[in-house]
């Protein structure tokens, strides 16, 4: 059987670059890949950028009737089957949340609220960049009611979060506009929860 043998590849249009062949095989699973000067060589795949390496679930153990931030009846969920944290998982102190890295992280809220009668309330999730000394509001859940009686309901919000630094980026969840017999509703189980999941490098 024939075989041709050559170090150089050119492609037959004028002036197209001339490619120089490695001078050996490469190994198993490996690539060729060039150096932008026409050089052959083999290289090996990088290891992959591993998937999602933290998340964290807490929840509300029990109702909260007034207006400010959540810095009580909070939990992390241990209800059975539960798979949370992975890694290190979130810290809470007075209600501040700090997350255990850096890196993109997506936030999600779920909120089972008691309202009563004509009352709107809302669950706020405000950020800082600056170690707290200042807060932005960037998303809210909220449900309300025009008219008498009570009712319960539900309402969620999700954000995606540039943590560039563990110690200025935090969050927090504050209570507004809550009146007469209504609550953010707490229970045994993560009915009002609150979910971190880092989904990427900053």
């Amino acid at each position: 059987m024939s075989k041709i043998q050559t170090n150089k590849i050119q492609h037959t249009a004028n002036g197209a670059a001339e490619f120089t062949l490695p001078t050996s095989d490469g190994s198993t699973g490996q690539y060729m890949k060039t150096d932008g000067s026409g050089n052959l060589s083999f290289a090996t795949i990088a290891t992959p950028v591993p998937g999602i390496t933290e998340f964290d679930q807490w929840y509300l153990t029990s109702a909260i009737a007034n207006n400010g931030t959540i810095t009580s009846n909070l939990s992390r969920t241990a209800t059975a089957g539960s798979a949370v944290p992975l890694g290190s998982g979130m810290s809470v102190a007075s209600g501040i949340w700090t997350f255990p890295n850096t890196g993109i992280w997506q936030i999600v809220f779920n909120i089972r609220f008691q309202i009563d009668s004509s009352d709107n309330v809302d669950v706020v999730m405000q950020v800082t960049t600056d170690g707290g000394s200042n807060y932005d509001s960037v998303t809210h859940a909220v449900s309300g009611l025009n008219g008498s009686g009570s009712r319960e309901a539900s309402a969620s919000s999700m954000y995606f979060l540039d943590v560039t630094d563990v110690s200025q980026v935090k969050v927090r969840f504050q209570i507004t506009s809550i009146s007469g017999g209504s609550n953010v509703t707490g229970s045994g189980i993560p009915i009002t929860n609150f979910n971190f999941i880092r989904i990427g490098d900053t």
